[in-house]
């Protein structure tokens, strides 16, 4: 959907959606919620006020803040959404798939930096719980790479800049019985195909492993 006032999260009325339902949002039970649709909001309370020492506050919906990170491999950008909570003076920063991912399903992906929620669409503004799954690093590179964001380096770079392994590199000689050098070789691969032997067998003959026959 490129219209934002389809999405969700830009509804801001303070009553109940259909089907929606409401959690508290771990580490901040009692001040803050999230919902199963992606809405973020606080709960009535008093809050510290210089002259009246507390002040009551009725909940709203949160405004939900758009980041977008650029992407120069595809020109395009990546969109999450964050929240801002108060909590003790002490400001602090989610993304919202995060907080409904938390409050729903596991939340140790509040603490836990390896693992990140993911849109399954990857619509970053739709952060609703049916949507989005948690990953770890790994999972993450493989999506980013499925999903074209990134160039694979083995699929372009010219492979024959590649350097071998030190093996591979290391010149072999081969030599008659008396241990004469008939003709020297850059690597055991050049030797193998020159020479037409397996490359197992040259190994095996330079480490002197050959099965003696008696």
């Amino acid at each position: 959907m490129n219209n934002l006032t389809q999405y969700l999260f830009q509804n801001r009325t303070p009553l109940t959606l259909k089907s929606e339902r409401w959690k508290d949002i771990p580490g901040f039970e009692g001040s803050y919620q999230v919902s199963n649709l992606g809405r973020v909001k606080s709960l009535d309370g008093f809050v510290p006020h210089n002259r009246c020492g507390k002040q009551f506050v009725k909940g709203r919906i949160l405004r939900q803040n758009i980041k977008k990170h650029y992407n120069h491999f595809t020109e395009d950008y990546m969109v999450i959404l964050q929240v801002t909570l108060m909590l003790e003076n002490r400001r602090y920063e989610f993304s919202v798939r995060r907080l409904v991912y938390a409050a729903f399903k596991d939340p140790s992906v509040l603490s836990n930096n390896k693992r990140m929620v993911v849109s399954k669409d990857g619509d970053g503004y739709n952060c609703q719980l049916n949507n989005l799954k948690a990953i770890d690093n790994s999972e993450k590179q493989k999506r980013i790479l499925s999903n074209g964001r990134v160039l694979n380096n083995l699929a372009w770079m010219d492979h024959r800049t590649f350097k071998p392994t030190y093996s591979l590199w290391k010149p072999v000689h081969r030599c008659n019985l008396k241990g004469k050098i008939l003709a020297t070789y850059p690597s055991i691969v050049i030797a193998a195909k020159t020479e037409g032997y397996y490359e197992k067998g040259i190994t095996d003959a330079a480490k002197d492993t050959i099965p003696k026959t008696v």
